[in-house]
């Protein structure tokens, strides 16, 4: 079947009984990689095929732009592993980069600069 048909076999199926859904949809299975380049990101994280689409940049995007779909991400690729999840490691990308960028107020007990003392300087002072 085509897409077009898998599409509308799909929405049909949606409201109908089973032996409906599995008629029309038999020949509507995606495959992995339909899945990963496919119009749902959140679905693209589940595949153990890598997408062109779903990569650090757009999950950049969506994590200031969408904060629902970027916190689902999140989320659903936490304690993934790599090769099983592949799409999540762009996820994780981003989230990595964001928490070093963020400045030390916000993140007080991750990064903390510290001036050393010169102890000579207190002895001139006495």
């Amino acid at each position: 079947m085509n897409q077009l048909t898998c599409r509308i076999a799909r929405r049909l199926s949606s409201g109908t009984g089973v032996a409906l859904t599995c008629l029309l949809a038999a020949g509507c299975v995606d495959t992995e990689e339909e899945i990963a380049n496919g119009d749902d990101p959140l679905r693209a994280l589940t595949v153990a095929h890598r997408s062109d689409r779903y990569t650090s940049t757009y999950w950049t995007q969506k994590s200031s732009a969408d904060s629902t779909l970027w916190a689902q991400a999140v989320a659903y690729c936490e304690g993934r592993e790599s090769g099983d999840h592949p799409n999540c490691d762009a996820v994780r990308q981003v989230q990595a980069v964001q928490q070093m960028s963020r400045m030390g107020e916000d993140r007080p007990n991750e990064f903390r600069l510290t001036v050393p003392q010169d102890s000579s300087r207190d002895d001139i002072r006495r």
